[in-house]
């Protein structure tokens, strides 16, 4: 593994806790400014703060733990579809702020389908690449025995 991969692959093994501390304020944000909406369906469809949930705590079991490259690899892509979650839920949020503010906002829909659909591409990307985090966890615990 070069140096560089692997001081980026420490860096989003640390940087994982503090993207996901930032998106819980975005999703109560936005559930509370887009009462029903779809991006609230998908939120609670994927149970995504669950999810997040899992990921801290597994993130913060094995912080200090010298990892193979293949785990600061997954990591590393958790990582990336984490922040790509969190510019998302961002815009999102954004959008609705400004939503808001503009006149006859309450006559008019708030259109973020766009972000939507891609929100829900990157919830069904992080789902594959937890999962595949997880096992490449049980083939280094199996390989510890």
């Amino acid at each position: 593994m070069s140096i560089p991969y692997a001081a980026s692959a420490l860096v989003a093994h640390v940087a994982i806790i503090p993207i996901i501390k930032n998106i819980y304020p975005v999703i109560t944000t936005i559930r509370d400014s887009l009462k029903n909406d779809d991006i609230i369906y998908e939120l609670d469809e994927r149970d995504i703060e669950a999810s997040l949930v899992v990921i801290e705590g597994l993130v913060k079991e094995i912080n200090s733990k010298k990892l193979p490259n293949s785990i600061l690899k997954a990591l590393k892509n958790l990582e990336k579809t984490l922040s790509s979650v969190q510019v998302l839920l961002e815009k999102i949020h954004i959008k609705s702020i400004e939503h808001t503010q503009k006149y006859f906002s309450s006559w008019r829909q708030l259109d973020v389908s766009k972000e939507t659909k891609e929100l829900i591409v990157q919830f069904n990307l992080l789902e594959k690449r937890f999962n595949l985090f997880h096992k490449v966890l049980l083939i280094y615990k199996e390989s510890l025995k």
